[in-house]
């Protein structure tokens, strides 16, 4: 149980430094002093910065009984599908462009694929079957078959996300993925007013 717990006392004061102050320039001295551990637990729990960073790709998109219980709550396939987008933006939101960009080249420098693509299959079927119910309803008028149109949909935001910290991490993330989504989903015209607002 302690074992368990001073991995995510490492993991979550470093994530918060390396938002604060960039991952470069964070110590390993700085983390253990900030989460009330030796280095030596830092080693045996991580090894090195790298690995914490690696383990937080596994807490970047978890969609919480929160998020979940807005989505049953939900009216439509659209607004449903709105809440769970929102929920993976505020992940990256919450740690900033500098750390997602870090942890972007951690994916791509280092071949760290299967986490960022197990991650990417379960936002996948979570999303198709709402997207399936948007177009039997006619709020999605995009007719590719759900399970395509959710990879589809899946890509369009981490590359939207890739694009936004990358370049103009002062834009509105949520308002772009909104329009992208808009004419991804092509949406009913009254639901693409909201998307424009």
């Amino acid at each position: 149980m302690k074992k368990t717990s001073n991995r995510e006392k490492i993991r979550a004061t470093a994530i918060e430094l390396f938002k604060q102050r960039g991952y470069d320039a964070v110590t390993i001295s700085e983390i253990c002093k900030a989460a009330g551990c030796s280095n030596s637990t830092f080693y045996y729990s991580y090894g090195n910065k790298e690995n914490v960073l690696r383990e937080s790709l596994d807490y970047l998109y978890v969609i919480n009984q929160d998020v979940m219980a807005r989505v049953l709550a939900g009216e439509g396939a659209w607004e449903k599908l709105w809440i769970l987008h929102e929920a993976f933006m505020d992940s990256i939101l919450a740690i900033g462009p500098n750390l997602y960009r870090k942890l972007l080249s951690l994916v791509v420098d280092k071949g760290i694929v299967h986490s960022q693509f197990s991650t990417l299959s379960s936002i996948e079927a979570l999303i198709a079957p709402l997207i399936l119910q948007g177009q039997q309803s006619g709020e999605i008028r995009n007719r590719t078959p759900h399970a395509q149109l959710a990879s589809t949909v899946s890509m369009l935001l981490v590359g939207t996300a890739y694009t936004w910290c990358a370049g103009e991490p002062q834009a509105d993330l949520k308002a772009l993925i909104r329009h992208h989504l808009a004419n991804v989903y092509d949406l009913r015209e009254d639901l693409r007013e909201s998307c424009t607002r």
